[in-house]
């Protein structure tokens, strides 16, 4: 089995200058010219490129959102053509995995068996992949490893990535140095 990785990136803080691209001097007006090369195009963007995105926690707070049982919106999604839907934002580190439904310790959002079942059949019946968000800001490794040999069982070749946290340089404002 061949999995494809993604990795996370470091979002710059609005307040602080981009080394990388810093910003034209006050008043300096930049001209330029954009030529197309039509004889040498680029890459050819594959058939499925599109997708969706949605948070993790719309599984446990909505289940009828991805509901694999809604023939209209199968059909509308079908009727987009091949895509990837990715689960994953801000809530892939404010949802838990308990395996067994909810936590009544936790005040964040818990994925049960029951969610990813009800994802699985919804990418099944759409044959659309899906990239699923793993919970990086808790560090629990064995819940990490439960889900996603639970995701893998479920979601089988329909499973394209697993993304691995969301945006952890601000794990520092709540949930680890």
């Amino acid at each position: 089995t061949h999995f494809r990785s993604l990795s996370a990136c470091n979002k710059k803080n609005d307040n602080q200058p981009d080394p990388y691209h810093p910003a034209p001097p006050p008043n300096e007006q930049t001209d330029g010219t954009l030529t197309l090369d039509i004889n040498h195009p680029a890459n050819v963007i594959p058939q499925d490129f599109e997708g969706l995105s949605f948070e993790n926690w719309i599984l446990s707070r909505n289940p009828e959102y991805l509901d694999p049982n809604n023939p209209i919106m199968l059909q509308l999604i079908k009727n987009l053509g091949p895509g990837v839907i990715r689960m994953g934002g801000n809530s892939s580190d404010e949802t838990d995995w308990t395996g067994d439904g909810f936590n009544a310790g936790s005040h964040f959002d818990v994925l049960t068996p029951a969610c990813i079942d009800r994802l699985a059949n919804f990418s099944r019946k759409t044959n659309w992949q899906v990239i699923f968000g793993l919970n990086l800001g808790h560090n629990n490794i064995g819940a990490s490893i439960d889900e996603t040999k639970y995701l893998y069982q479920q979601l089988g070749s329909n499973l394209y990535a697993l993304q691995i946290g969301n945006e952890p340089d601000y794990f520092s404002l709540g949930y680890r140095p």
